[in-house]
């Protein structure tokens, strides 16, 4: 057991040395493809301007004075295909594709698709969606080692700002990769986008376990930042949570429902996640608006919300609200998945559970229950565990989705 405690420093260094590619592998050899294009595209249409002027000019002399008059409708013409006025439009398509880094329904400019067979994705979303799962891995392989566990900050840390601030949440955002999933299913739309992720986070989930709510993403490492330990212990009770596990199945078939009518991305309209990453865009309109319509009053409320829960609550969202953790952890009930069990006997120290603070391991009547639904593979009830018992297992026909612990006996169910 003492071997999986322990990293070389070599290693270490070498696996964070590889997360840091994995994180500027998306835009390392990325163009940018707003102001250089914006640019080129001013110059282009100059250079043509002119030379279509020019040239007008040379067939003018050639031809005779009054028959000018007679084909004044291709001078007209000349102006209604626009090469000056499609100078404006263009710059217009380069300046509203910023905001779709706001809004998440668009590929922000970005050129060049590819095709997978099953799919097709734009090519920046390729790029991060591969740089995603792989990142993702990466925590799948460190949770498994005592010395990897404590590189677990440093990813949530790069998930805020990488994922959360620099990308405004829109890359990354776990809700998103379901709706891009549903969407492109459903026909409702020609690229799967981030659904592509979705697809792959349920894949390193059954290999690997739910790393990637305890690692990667940046709503739940958001939410995690907030939280002030020891404000809200009556929230840990098996009632809470059988309440929470209902509101999560509600609200994932309400969302379905709306994609299934709509056949949009609503959620990104009110999605607070995404306004608090871009906070100054945000606070500056709310502070020089005139008046504010529904859903930027649902958003308010969503942002005051997800505040004030976050610091009361640990992942209020996760544990209430996220269809994408919900699925994922049902994940660990299909045979052969990854997920947490006990080997050998417990100590009935109630350590694991102390330590666990998203209450995937809870003790009433002194029987400790660990419930691999909720897991979301952090790796602290394994450093707080003096036996070394807690590790990683597969589901099979002796080793299930929930442990019962009770007098230091411990079986699966």
């Amino acid at each position: 057991m003492q071997k999986n405690k322990s990293i070389s420093g070599q290693w270490l260094f070498t696996i964070a040395l590889l997360f840091l590619v994995v994180c500027i592998s998306p835009y390392a050899g990325a163009q940018d493809t707003t102001g250089e294009d914006e640019f080129k595209a001013w110059s282009e249409e100059g250079t043509q301007n002119q030379t279509n002027e020019f040239s007008e000019w040379n067939e003018d002399e050639a031809q005779d004075e009054f028959s000018d008059w007679d084909e004044g409708d291709d001078e007209f013409s000349d102006w209604s295909e626009g090469d000056e006025f499609s100078e404006f439009s263009e710059y217009t398509e380069e300046d509203s594709s910023t905001t779709c880094k706001h809004s998440c329904n668009n590929s922000c400019g970005a050129k060049g698709e590819i095709d997978l067979g099953f799919a097709k994705i734009k090519t920046d979303k390729f790029n991060w969606t591969l740089s995603i799962m792989l990142a993702t891995i990466l925590a799948g392989i460190l949770v498994r080692f005592g010395a990897g566990r404590k590189l677990r900050g440093i990813f949530l840390i790069s998930s805020i700002l990488i994922l959360g601030f620099w990308k405004v949440g829109c890359t990354g955002c776990p809700i998103t990769t379901l709706m891009d999933f549903v969407l492109y299913t459903a026909g409702y739309a020609d690229y799967i986008g981030f659904g592509l992720l979705f697809i792959g986070l349920i894949l390193i989930t059954y290999f690997l376990g739910q790393v990637w709510c305890g690692w990667i993403c940046p709503f739940g490492a958001l939410q995690e930042l907030l939280y002030l330990p020891g404000k809200a212990k009556w929230l840990v009770s098996h009632k809470t949570k059988k309440a929470f596990l209902i509101s999560r199945i509600v609200l994932l078939i309400a969302l379905l429902i709306q994609l299934g009518v709509m056949g949009t991305k609503y959620w990104c309209n009110i999605d607070p996640f995404t306004n608090i990453f871009a906070f100054r865009a945000f606070f500056d309109f709310v502070l020089t608006a005139t008046s504010f319509h529904t859903e930027m009053i649902i958003v308010i409320i969503l942002i005051l919300l997800l505040l004030v829960t976050s610091v009361l609550s640990y992942r209020p969202f996760c544990r209430t609200m996220c269809p994408v953790g919900f699925i994922l952890g049902q994940v660990a009930r299909i045979p052969g998945a990854a997920l947490v069990g006990i080997d050998g006997k417990c100590a009935s120290c109630k350590m694991c559970n102390n330590a666990c603070t998203y209450n995937a391991i809870i003790r009433a009547d002194k029987v400790s229950v660990l419930d691999n639904t909720d897991c979301i593979a952090c790796g602290d009830c394994m450093d707080a565990c003096p036996k070394d018992g807690l590790t990683f297992m597969k589901n099979s026909r002796k080793v299930k989705a929930k442990v019962i612990c009770k007098h230091g006996e411990c079986e699966f169910k």
